[in-house]
């Protein structure tokens, strides 16, 4: 009898492990940062509601308030509307991935220090030009407003050049469900239940002809960033403006 009771404790001890280890695996596939970017770990500040993260290996700062999830090491947390990522790497380091290179990167600090926009990334918005206060560096905005299939990703972000790096910070909202909800004119939803654009015509200058556009660019440009959205998508806008205005360079 005892040696029964002593191999189901042992059973019941291997499967806890086995469990708890799928778990740990399971979570940690969860935060592993974005190929191009390495990992460039900091030092966050807590202020009553704001948080501070300092950066002085490259030396920069800002600030966020304390409703959003933060990560400098990639990934996402549950629970959130709002999750904030912050990554670098040496120019000369990224590897090279479809059009990203040193190269590219070159090309692209190179157009900002003209003033002009570069190209942004694959499938975003045009970007848009951001001078940093206080320093003679500019950034660029631009927004990923599609995702695989029907479902929409709301994803901003800002990238600029500084020293010998490559500095990108990104806000996503994760509530596509509320925005659809409190914008329900430029979604619309499948039968699985994921969010994606309506659609309209319009007139082709060149041709006359009708065609069919989705309203991510009426969304972006029309609504948001003249401040006539509403609730949270314009909240999400707003929110990684203040924080790309809290930059400091040093």
């Amino acid at each position: 009898m005892k040696q029964l009771f002593i191999f189901i404790i042992f059973t019941l001890l291997l499967f806890s492990c086995n469990r708890s280890e799928k778990l740990n695996t399971d979570e940690e596939s969860k935060y592993t940062p974005p190929p191009k970017y390495n990992v460039q770990v900091g030092q966050i500040n807590h202020d009553n509601n704001t948080i501070t993260y300092k950066n002085n290996e490259i030396g920069f700062s800002f600030s966020f308030p304390d409703f959003i999830a933060f990560s400098d090491y990639g990934g996402s947390f549950g629970g959130v509307d709002f999750m904030l990522y912050v990554g670098a790497c040496k120019i000369s380091e990224i590897i090279p991935y479809g059009r990203e290179s040193p190269e590219y990167a070159m090309e692209e600090k190179d157009r900002l220090s003209r003033n002009e926009p570069g190209h942004g990334a694959k499938f975003s918005t045009q970007p848009m030009i951001y001078h940093i206060n206080n320093s003679d560096v500019n950034g660029q905005f631009y927004s990923l407003l599609t995702g695989f299939g029907f479902e929409v990703n709301f994803e901003r972000y800002f990238v600029f050049y500084y020293k010998d790096y490559e500095i990108q910070l990104s806000l996503t909202c994760l509530r596509s469900d509320l925005i659809a909800i409190e914008m329900p004119s430029y979604f619309q939803k499948s039968e699985s239940g994921s969010i994606g654009w309506t659609y309209k015509e319009r007139i082709d200058p060149n041709t006359q002809s009708k065609t069919i556009y989705d309203v991510g660019y009426d969304f972006l440009n029309k609504a948001l960033e003249n401040k006539t959205g509403n609730g949270i998508a314009q909240s999400w806008y707003n929110l990684f403006e203040d924080i790309i205005g809290s930059l400091k360079l040093y």
